[in-house]
């Protein structure tokens, strides 16, 4: 993905992100890529590979969306967004659905040299 804007990075991401097959999603992550996840930080691509197929394997059929995108900040070096994330899974019998709500949370991905290099998706300390 050398060369990519952060645009594309994102859109093959949104793509890609369902098909729940992580060696696609490396192209789009730098090397020392840091990611969170609900259980806290995960820094390269070892730890992000094992939390996203960990989660994987404990949500059946989970699939995720992004809406509400807006970017904040985008050059030929680095760029950054924020944007309404949501998932949806089967949990035993029940299908779960969930989303972070505008205004309470935020999720930021930022990039550089057409690669992720962190993405951040935490409460909003300035909203009560």
């Amino acid at each position: 993905m050398e060369n990519a804007s952060a645009e594309m990075v994102l859109a093959l991401y949104r793509e890609r992100i369902n098909e729940h097959r992580f060696d696609r999603l490396i192209p789009l992550f730098a090397a020392d890529a840091i990611f969170w996840f609900g259980d806290g930080f995960h820094s390269g691509i070892a730890a992000i590979r094992a939390a996203f197929e960990a989660t994987w394997a404990q949500l059946a059929d989970e699939a995720y969306w992004i809406d509400d995108l807006h970017w904040l900040a985008v050059d030929a070096g680095a760029a950054a967004c924020i944007y309404q994330f949501h998932w949806q899974a089967a949990v035993g019998v029940a299908r779960l659905t969930r989303g972070m709500v505008v205004g309470r949370r935020f999720s930021c991905v930022a990039t550089m040299a057409g690669k992720f290099c962190m993405s951040i998706s935490a409460r909003n300390p300035a909203v009560p």
